[in-house]
């Protein structure tokens, strides 16, 4: 049976370049959320580590929020082929296209 590293070990900088993970990104803080999506590897290798695999959540810009509006004004269910040009054109996923729309919607039956 493999023994499972300690805290210390799995926050070691040579065992997190061993998983393929990028210790160096100084955007990030240096507690926990500093591990992004190459995290993967830790969690199919078996270890099961609370709060280490918490990705930071992508913010619309103010001008794809915008360009999104005003889309919205003109159709509020936008077919696949027009999700798939708006996410072209702001880059960014349909699926988040998708999304925002299904959330848009619920902003405007709510009012808020």
């Amino acid at each position: 049976m493999e023994k499972l590293p300690s805290i210390r070990e799995l926050f070691s900088e040579s065992f997190l370049i061993s998983a393929g993970i990028n210790c160096h990104n100084t955007s990030l803080s240096r507690h926990s959320s500093f591990i992004n999506t190459n995290s993967a590897n830790l969690f199919t290798a078996g270890y099961k580590i609370s709060n280490l695999h918490k990705d930071l959540r992508q913010r619309m810009s103010p001008y794809q929020t915008l360009f999104l509006d005003e889309v919205f004004r003109i159709t509020q269910f936008p077919d696949g082929p027009a999700r798939h040009r708006l996410a072209k054109k702001l880059n960014l996923t349909p699926r988040k296209i998708q999304v925002w729309f299904q959330n848009r919607r619920q902003k405007l039956r709510y009012g808020n």
